[in-house]
């Protein structure tokens, strides 16, 4: 529950943040939402590439090669469209909900433990194949805030009277992965 005292907000948990936030218009939520992830993942980003340049290029450059050996249309087709569409669904939908569910039959009632192991897993999932923990750190720390974020999006969708998750997820994911895939192609 959260509580007003003397004009300020004190917010007790974590559905207190969920209500708070539905009251915001989609369209806003959507646009704190995308900044935050693009704040926060260049940020993070920045830090890694000025403590040591030359091992987050290394890092980095699984990524490239693999962004490389596609045109820009297929690389449009597979991080833009249908590598958001699946993460949507597998750990934004079923992963969230599935330990969600599972929890609730132990008696927990709050979205806080599948939030956090959802978001988790989902970051974890993109250092898979590092060529080791150091390189797979660098990878997934700039990625930790937009799951972070895609999760919280689905579950403000899955409170909201008519939510659609899948879509909205997978709209913003969609757009922050074009921005990114549109820079990595005009700029560098």
């Amino acid at each position: 529950m959260f509580v007003k005292n003397r004009g300020s907000l004190t917010i007790t948990s974590f559905n207190d943040v969920i209500t708070i936030l539905n009251r915001i218009s989609r369209i806003k939520i959507f646009l704190i939402f995308f900044a935050t992830i693009w704040i926060l993942s260049s940020a993070i980003s920045g830090f890694l590439y000025i403590i040591n340049s030359e091992g987050y290029a290394e890092a980095m450059s699984n990524t490239t090669d693999l962004v490389d050996s596609y045109p820009f249309l297929g690389a449009v087709l597979l991080f833009v469209i249908v590598g958001p569409f699946l993460e949507t669904i597998i750990f934004q939908i079923f992963l969230l909900k599935s330990i969600k569910t599972l929890l609730e039959k132990f008696g927990a009632v709050s979205w806080t433990p599948s939030f956090v192991l959802s978001s988790l897993i989902f970051t974890a999932y993109h250092g898979l194949g590092s060529e080791s923990i150091y390189h797979g750190v660098i990878i997934v720390s700039p990625i930790l805030p937009g799951a972070f974020v895609f999760c919280l999006l689905a579950i403000l969708e899955y409170e909201r009277e008519q939510g659609r998750p899948i879509t909205y997820v997978f709209l913003l994911h969609a757009i922050l992965n074009f921005v990114q895939l549109a820079r990595y192609f005009v700029i560098d």
